[in-house]
């Protein structure tokens, strides 16, 4: 069983809080607040309903100049697109756990420009399990007299297999990363899915 931490390479995304004036996404929820009432509740990684599916973009804008090419996962406003095909590979997995809204995305400049289907996805898992003792963390003392653990940069943790297991997407906000399996990154690397993005292996005990 492998784990992967995943990011993309070329990351260029627009200012969140100016796309309104940059014209690169028609909406975002970040900053409004059903966002920051979902957020306080801890429900960040737990499927939205149709009152929350109005403040998601349904037009992106991607300038060439911002990625080189079109790859299958794209970042806008610090949300996730991907194309159909990738959407497809993560429901074969996972039918029914993570969603996907509808984007129509442009992609070029504007002599020149092309429009594709893609999607923003919602990731529904937020597993934070890690196994600090075994895993290479760095330890500090807290003015209460506990201790806190923070992980190291581009240095793998531990993950229990129990925690994971089953599972092909998810965040991990204690070590601050995108997470797929083994599986997953497989039938993607299968299909040239990966462009763009860069992995992390992560042991799995």
């Amino acid at each position: 069983m492998k784990a992967f931490a995943f990011r993309k390479i070329e990351y260029g995304h627009p200012n969140p809080t100016a796309t309104a004036k940059n014209d690169q996404i028609d909406r975002d929820p970040i900053g409004t607040d059903w966002f920051g009432q979902r957020l306080h509740a801890g429900k960040t990684y737990t499927p939205v309903g149709e009152d929350g599916f109005k403040y998601y973009p349904t037009r992106v804008w991607i300038k060439s100049k911002q990625f080189k090419e079109l790859t299958p996962w794209v970042i806008y406003a610090a949300h996730w697109g991907v194309c159909e095909t990738v959407k497809q590979v993560i429901e074969g997995l996972e039918p029914g756990k993570h969603q996907f809204l509808p984007v129509s995305l442009t992609y070029g400049t504007k002599e020149k420009f092309e429009e594709y289907r893609y999607y923003t996805l919602l990731v529904n898992a937020l597993i934070n399990d890690v196994d600090v003792e075994k895993s290479d963390v760095t330890w500090e003392e807290t003015p209460w007299g506990t201790r806190m653990w923070t992980a190291k940069a581009a240095v793998p943790a531990v993950l229990p297999a129990v925690s994971i297991q089953g599972l092909h997407l998810w965040r991990n906000e204690r070590l601050s990363r995108w997470m797929m399996s083994g599986d997953l990154k497989e039938v993607l690397e299968n299909q040239g899915l990966t462009a763009g993005l860069a992995f992390e292996e992560h042991f799995v005990v």
